[in-house]
């Protein structure tokens, strides 16, 4: 008992200021997040909103107001099946707890932060067992909790990855197995692992892949190491422990890809990250920030979406470099090598440079002939059929990247939208290296190696800094519409249009607001039954798609005015005179009430930094029409 208590004591002497810098730096770095913890949540309202519906449904499950796996009350009537969206399971696990304590809004907001503090402590673990260096491990530590990977997913609330503390924790035992050949470290690995699958279906292929990876490279020379039976076994058990704690999640995901879930090539091209991505400064930057942003700031589907969402930072690069130039280890190169495939892996499909798919121009025909091959590979050979037609331009080619050969022939590549996510192995490699650089030259250097490694870990700090939060925060209470809405009767069914404001996580969210039951929703793919009537409701309000309301049981359709104005409409040339003028030519709509939203997107500065215009504004406050629908 004594003897533990005293490793305990010198443990908190030994890393007690580590500790306690992570502990404050979450609150500082995301500053004034915790002066509005209680009433919004960081980010332009969308995304954010739908995760934080996640949480506030989770709350309901745990009260028994709710089931676990399946909610009536969103795609009214076909419900939603929640394997549908990503797992979030781990995180759940560390959400219930908060959630007993408080509300959903706080509950997110602290779930947040943690993942800051406990992704420092992962990181400082790591780099500090490769090292033996505490400055080292500060540093990459730092570096890393607060790369621009991690800020931009807080910016567009994607709950599920910002919960990156398991990556460094499989990599530190997965390394201490390859040390050791301890079965304990294996089992622990595999833990570890499914833990990322288990935060992100994405950190399951990302994750998994750079995993695999790594093994093999630091298993080399493979004739002998799998010779021996011991490997196997360790082998064995860690995928085993994977297996039996991702496999109840997965099987119905993996059901629900098969049912042809998939997104098309040109989703996909959307989100790759340009080859300068990884080199652009962070556009947050409270002092040159804007000028970057200004410099390319095109915005293909969401406000939040920027260039430099996945730079590396300068200072972690050159101590990376060093790390590679003096490799002290096998580890050195094999976080290189997945560090590297990753890049490769997050420019998407297609080269992509300063935001657009870069072109070749080529001869006459041989466009045709490229094409014509491509043709063959995509749609033909390809596991994952797909047209590449969305690609082709006459006169030049574009240039395939390995990342296409991933979405065409692995099972459930297409499922895959967003490849630049892969940019979170780049960053995590790059900053441990990092670590690993400066612990090389804190040991060739005699005086003033403390203060090194502190400014060091200061520049790479303001390097990242993006205080005060220039993407702003969402507004998570009751507005005007929300409040009006709660007083319709309590079996009262809505429909929003245009859609592009009913299938986003802002709208999700605002129905656990005012408690009725929605026609709508959102997740990361929707109810293939709902989605078959897509071609009729992206027509209203044609008589065909005020019919199908009906008969679903819709009674009330809540229709924006100034969406419709903002050319947000679902039929091309829509206005609302327009809209309104079809409504009441099929009589069946009765409007009554009209409403104006409150804003939703507070203490935001990115919007006016923005070149164009937002293919969806979040600044827009609507002007609501409330219309009663005749029954059938």
């Amino acid at each position: 008992m004594r003897r533990g208590l005293n490793r305990f004591l010198r443990s908190v002497r030994r890393h007690g200021l580590a500790i306690a810098l992570f502990a404050a730096l979450p609150v500082a770095m995301t500053y004034p997040l915790v002066t509005v913890i209680d009433r919004a949540i960081p980010g332009p309202p969308w995304d954010n909103l739908g995760w934080l519906y996640d949480v506030w449904y989770l709350r309901q499950a745990m009260m028994g107001k709710a089931a676990l796996l399946f909610n009536p009350n969103i795609f009214y009537p076909f419900g939603y099946n929640l394997t549908l969206s990503e797992t979030m399971i781990a995180n759940k696990a560390l959400l219930a707890p908060l959630l007993l304590v408080f509300t959903p809004t706080v509950a997110y907001n602290v779930f947040v932060l943690l993942t800051f503090f406990l992704t420092s402590v992962a990181t400082y673990a790591l780099v500090l067992y490769l090292t033996r260096s505490r400055a080292a491990g500060v540093f990459a530590a730092v570096a890393f909790t607060y790369a621009p990977y991690r800020i931009g997913a807080m910016a567009a609330g994607w709950l599920p990855l910002i919960a990156t503390q398991w990556l460094p924790l499989l990599f530190l035992f997965l390394e201490r197995w390859l040390r050791g050949r301890r079965a304990r470290d294996a089992v622990l690995a595999g833990c570890f692992l499914a833990l990322n699958a288990l935060s992100s279906w994405y950190y399951a292929y990302i994750v998994g892949i750079s995993a695999a990876l790594y093994l093999l490279w630091r298993l080399w020379p493979w004739k002998a190491t799998f010779a021996r039976r011991q490997t196997w076994l360790h082998l064995a058990a860690m995928a085993a422990v994977t297996a039996v704690l991702v496999l109840p999640a997965a099987l119905p995901a993996l059901t629900s890809a098969q049912s042809g879930l998939a997104w098309s090539l040109g989703d996909v091209e959307k989100w790759s990250a340009s080859l300068e991505d990884f080199f652009y400064p962070n556009i947050y930057h409270p002092l040159w920030g804007r000028w970057f942003l200004e410099r390319r700031a095109e915005v293909p589907a969401y406000p939040w979406y920027a260039p430099g969402f996945v730079f590396v930072g300068f200072v972690p690069l050159v101590l990376a470099w060093l790390a590679w130039r003096r490799r002290s280890g096998r580890f050195v190169s094999g976080l290189a090598l997945i560090a590297g495939v990753a890049f490769v892996m997050a420019l998407g499909t297609t080269l992509h440079v300063g935001g657009a798919r870069l072109y070749v121009p080529v001869p006459d025909g041989v466009d045709r002939l490229f094409a014509r091959a491509m043709h063959f590979l995509t749609e033909r050979l390809a596991l994952n059929p797909v047209s590449y037609y969305s690609l082709h331009r006459p006169g030049a080619i574009p240039i395939p990247l390995p990342a296409l050969l991933v979405y065409l022939f692995l099972p459930f590549g297409s499922a895959m939208r967003t490849l630049y996510r892969f940019g979170l192995i780049t960053t995590f490699g790059v900053t441990v290296l990092g670590g690993v650089g400066l612990a090389s030259v804190l040991r060739r250097g005699r005086i003033g190696r403390l203060a090194v490694a502190g400014a060091l870990t200061a520049l790479v700090l303001f390097e990242f800094l993006v205080v005060p939060l220039p993407f702003g925060f969402s507004d998570t209470t009751p507005g005007p519409l929300e409040d009006y809405l709660a007083t319709l009767p309590a079996d009262a069914v809505l429909m929003r249009f245009p859609l592009v404001a009913a299938w986003n996580g802002d709208a999700l969210y605002r129905s656990s607001l005012h408690g009725r039951r929605i026609a709508y929703g959102h997740g990361t793919f929707y109810p293939p039954e709902y989605t078959a009537y897509g071609d009729v409701l992206d027509r209203f309000p044609s008589p065909e798609c005020i019919s199908l309301l009906q008969a679903w049981g819709v009674t009330h359709v809540l229709v924006g005015e100034r969406s419709y104005d903002a050319g947000w409409g679902d039929v091309r040339g829509q206005t609302w005179a327009t809209v309104e003028e079809s409504i009441l030519r099929d009589g069946r709509l009765r409007e009554v009430a009209v409403v104006e939203e409150s804003p939703k997107w507070l203490g935001e500065s990115v919007s006016g930094w923005l070149r164009g215009n937002l293919a969806v504004n979040p600044i827009l406050q609507d002007r609501v029409h409330v219309y009663e629908l005749a029954p059938r």
